[in-house]
């Protein structure tokens, strides 16, 4: 035994660590806004449902920061899947 010890960081705290100008989840089921986790810059989502962008799919694990579900982009529309950013 060294006596070093293993932090282990959740991917949204090293991401944020970054200080990256913002952090968008993507775990959000409805509406057509995604939240900004870090400031004010929230985006907006293109076409919802079918031919668009399905939201509350399986995501990341459970106990990973930013919940466990996940938006998923349709492959037949492409021009309708998108995330517009400020």
């Amino acid at each position: 035994d060294d006596g070093a010890t293993t932090v282990y960081r959740s991917y949204t705290d090293v991401a944020t660590g970054l200080n990256p100008t913002g952090y968008w989840n993507f775990n959000e089921t409805s509406g057509t806004v995604t939240d900004d986790a870090i400031g004010s810059l929230n985006g907006t989502y293109g076409k919802l449902g079918t031919g668009g962008i399905t939201q509350g799919v399986a995501g990341a694990p459970i106990g990973v920061a930013g919940g466990n579900t996940a938006i998923q982009f349709a492959k037949t529309t492409p021009a309708d899947n998108h995330v517009s950013f400020p």
